[in-house]
Order: C-alpha cells, then structure tokens, then sequence
C-alpha cells in the first residue's frame, strides 16, 4: 500500500542514515528506517544537524506513523503558496502553507483536498469549523470525494525539537468526521514565525497519518 516508498527504504538497514548529496546542488535525499515504535516527539531520531551541513535547499523530514517508516524530502517544484516535496524514491508530498493537499507515491494516494478553510481557521488564532474534501481513487480508477467536517481548537504552548533546534510554538488541533469515520490532526505553528514546524496530518484510511517535521527551510 506504501509500495513505492517502501521500495526506496528496502535497502536501508535499521537506524541506517544515507544521506546522498546530489553533486553541486546539495540536495537532501537521505532515506532511512525509523527503528522501533513510532514518537511524535521524536519521529527521526537516527537524524543529527551535522548531516545538512552545506544542504542548501529547503528538507522535510515525513514518517508514515503507521508504518513506523519515513525520509527525508526536498522542493522540487513552487506554485505560489503550493509546494511540492519528493524524496530520493520520488514519493513525496504536497503543502499549501504546510497543510497536506495531496500524496505522491505512497500508494492509495490522496490525489487532492481543499484545505482552504483549514489554512484560515489556523491564522485566525481562535476555535473554529470548517469543511475539508478529499478526493481518492476508487478500485476502478474513478475519482470520488469524501467531505469532512472539522473542528479546530487551541491547545496551548510547546517548545518543540526537531533535529536538534528548539522551537516556541502553539499547538492547534483538528478533530474531523464524515461516515463514520474520525481523525485528529495536530498542529505546532511557531510562535514568530507561524511555520508549521511539526504536524500530524491524516491523509486517508489506507496511508493513514503522515508526521511533517521542517528540518532546513
């Protein structure tokens, strides 16, 4: 179901950290196993700054929380607000002010979602509703969409770490239903600089929750 990420992991072993450096750009393609359980608080924790030294493009770090698998991803393509991140196997994904819009690679993919409402209740500081649309594949290649309605709420302050540089943020919460079916997403925005510096995003039942962490932007 994660075939193509899965691929580029196979040949890694446990707590492996192999970063390869594309000659002259710098680019951050390292693919590594996420030994162990799964932590949000520290979901690459094989990874050490010292690694992006002389990486000079923007690096994200994604775990499959599930799975317990993950890598790193790096910008190869800007739209405006809609970039979009791929790692060294080409599975990635794509952020609108770093809200998941859609996957790539990770098999039953979430080909798009309108996270319009989502991206403005997280600016307005405040609790807030709001409808979310996803849209899949079914078994015979059509389109569907799933709408969700969510709810957001404050949480209250954390100072979070991610791969080694503390950041002050706000955490915002995101419960959703549609169907008989209910996710929470999560949300650390940084304080100053309102980057979404760490998220837990639920993609679709298949994928599941997806673990977005900023390393180099």
């Amino acid at each position: 179901m994660i075939a193509a990420l899965a691929l580029g992991l196979a040949g890694c072993g446990a707590g492996g950290n192999n970063l390869l450096a594309a000659a002259g750009s710098g680019l951050a393609k390292s693919i590594l196993r996420i030994g162990g359980a799964s932590s949000v608080a520290n979901p690459i924790p094989t990874l050490t700054r010292d690694v992006f030294d002389g990486v000079t493009v923007p690096v994200i770090a994604i775990e499959i929380e599930a799975q317990g698998i993950g890598g790193t991803a790096a910008v190869i393509g800007r739209n405006g607000p809609v970039v979009t991140w791929a790692g060294a196997d080409g599975a990635g994904i794509i952020l609108r002010q770093d809200v998941v819009t859609a996957t790539r690679g990770l098999g039953e993919d979430l080909l798009s979602a309108d996270v319009a409402g989502v991206i403005a209740a997280l600016g307005a500081r405040g609790p807030g509703t709001l409808i979310r649309t996803h849209r899949y594949l079914d078994g015979e290649g059509r389109e569907f969409e799933r709408r969700f309605a969510c709810t957001l709420s404050p949480e209250g302050a954390e100072r979070i770490t991610v791969v080694g540089v503390v950041h002050a943020t706000r955490v915002v919460g995101e419960v959703c239903t549609a169907d008989g079916t209910q996710f929470e997403n999560r949300y650390w925005i940084g304080v100053s600089d309102q980057v979404i510096w760490r998220s837990r995003q639920w993609v679709g039942p298949a994928v599941g929750t997806l673990i977005v962490q900023h390393i180099l932007r």
